[in-house]
């Protein structure tokens, strides 16, 4: 009798530990899913898939330096539009500088009239300066012949070099600061000094523009790794939620059979053992 008590309790005692391992294996499975669901992750530790743990992150760390250097081309761009607009200013000056010395030359001009010109145009060579000291990003000077560095890539070579302006517009250095129009003569000659000078800063606002054309380029450029690169993340870290809440409700159903399985072992385990004793 004691003998197929004890086989009894052993056979069981077996069932009851297979039942018992499958139950736990089922919950590790769902709290898996639901960690899936809460974080948004397929991914949330190197442990279930080094693998994709690894290159996930490298594809995160990778988005992170593209969206950077998106930042530092906006930067960039903005504080060119600033030279852009500051070399318009200082061209609308010359053009007006211009304007006074071909008055200056008209020889039906008193030397009053002269003089009063050539203080108008002392006091434009002033505000082309004003401008030139103005037109400023982040206190550093774009029109006295200012070169900027910037990181545009993920990498460290994804950098471009960009000539702000090739030669400082401050007055003297277009070489206006000391126009004389205090006769027809001088002022006639005076023009070839404002031309000049004209010359150079068109030329600065062409490579302005050339350079926020290559910026807008660069920028879309960014944007599309950005985008394709955080698809290439998604696919590999993110959870799908609907394949997730499935799985999810799969392993409930094996949990409810198998705690009924387990309920039912207990109860015909108990039954036989009346049986016997």
């Amino acid at each position: 009798m004691a003998t197929i008590q004890n086989l009894n309790k052993i056979a069981g005692q077996q069932q009851n530990n297979q039942i018992l391992n499958s139950i736990n294996k089922v919950n590790k499975q769902i709290g898996i899913h639901q960690n899936r669901l809460s974080t948004g992750k397929k991914i949330n530790s190197a442990e279930e898939d080094v693998a994709g743990f690894m290159i996930g992150h490298t594809f995160q760390a990778r988005n992170r330096g593209l969206a950077a250097a998106m930042n530092n081309i906006g930067d960039a761009r903005l504080s060119l539009s600033v030279a852009e607009g500051g070399a318009i200013n200082v061209l609308d000056i010359l053009a007006t500088m211009k304007a006074k010395a071909i008055q200056a030359a008209n020889g039906t001009l008193s030397d009053a009239d002269r003089a009063a010109i050539n203080n108008e145009i002392s006091a434009l060579a002033d505000e082309i300066d004003d401008v030139v000291d103005e037109t400023t990003f982040n206190e550093i000077e774009l029109l006295a012949g200012t070169d900027l560095s910037v990181q545009s890539g993920a990498e460290t070579t994804d950098t471009e070099s960009v000539e702000v302006s090739a030669s400082d517009h401050h007055s003297s250095d277009l070489g206006v600061s000391e126009v004389d129009v205090s006769s027809s003569e001088n002022a006639s000659a005076s023009l070839a000094s404002i031309e000049s000078a004209i010359a150079t800063v068109k030329s600065t606002v062409a490579s302005l523009g050339s350079y926020q054309t290559r910026f807008s380029h660069k920028e879309n450029r960014l944007a599309r790794a950005i985008t394709n690169t955080e698809a290439a993340r998604s696919r590999i870290m993110d959870a799908d939620f609907a394949k997730e809440k499935i799985e999810e409700t799969k392993e409930r159903i094996k949990q409810n059979t198998l705690n009924a399985v387990n309920a039912q072992a207990q109860l015909s385990a108990q039954s036989v053992l009346k049986l016997v004793l």
